[in-house]
This record gives C-alpha cells, structure tokens and sequence, in this order.
C-alpha cells in the first residue's frame, strides 16, 4: 500500500492488486448532465449520461452520446435529493476528459472521465463525495 495525498490535501491510498484506485468510489445512478462542443463549431450539444460510479478525480457512466477518448466535456454532476438539505450547492460543474470509451451494445457507451482540477480540488465537492462514501 502506498499513501499519496491529493490536490485537497487529503490522505489517500493506492491499493496493491486489481484494484488500484486511489479515490475511493460512490455507486450512484446520478443523471449527469454532458456538454461537448458541436461538430459545426456553432454552439455546443448537451446530452446526459447515468453514473455507475463517482469519486472526487472522476466518473465512470453510461451514455448514448459518441464520445471519444481525449475529448473534453463539460459535466455537471446534481445532488441526491437527501443532501439538497445541506449547505451545498444544489449541482457540480466542471470539465472532464474523456479516459475510455467501451461500447457496450448499439445504443450505448461505458465511457471512464478524470476531472479537472475545478471538480478534483473543489472542497465542497470532495465533501459531498465523502458524505456520500460514509452514508453506503
């Protein structure tokens, strides 16, 4: 095990084996809400895409929308419904980069994002995410 601390100063660590994720991950079904620049240049398209899971550095979701690898996409990430009670801002916006994309049939994509340092270093975003990991 090795112990790497983040851009927030958080103590986090890299698991040996198969899993080596630093972050540790929230399962969520979260509608998250995707922007990327249009093809024609004129103006953008926005999509959505449901998150199999979240952490502070990223997501992994499921879209219909033809991502590709290295493209940057803008996100913005809602609360659940139990924590709009909190003093956290009501969604989380930032800009992502696009890590893989996996079809999984016709209609859909599993595609791996890294945030950027505006989610990634967001203190109210990483504690939304925390609560979140603590609560399941």
């Amino acid at each position: 095990m090795e112990t790497l601390y983040g851009s927030i100063g958080v103590p986090r660590t890299r698991l040996a084996g198969p899993d080596r994720r630093i972050m540790p991950r929230y399962s969520s079904g979260a509608q998250i809400m995707l922007r990327v620049p249009a093809a024609n240049q004129n103006g953008s398209v926005v999509g959505s895409g449901y998150a199999r899971n979240l952490s502070i550095g990223g997501a992994s979701l499921y879209t219909r929308h033809r991502l590709t690898m290295g493209q940057l996409v803008q996100v913005s990430i809602p609360m659940e419904r139990e924590e709009l009670e909190t003093e956290l801002p009501s969604h989380f916006d930032g800009t992502a980069t696009v890590l893989r994309v996996n079809p999984i049939d016709a209609r859909f994509l599993a595609v791996a994002l890294r945030f950027d340092q505006t989610l990634s270093s967001d203190w109210a975003y990483a504690s939304y995410i925390a609560r979140l990991c603590e609560k399941h």
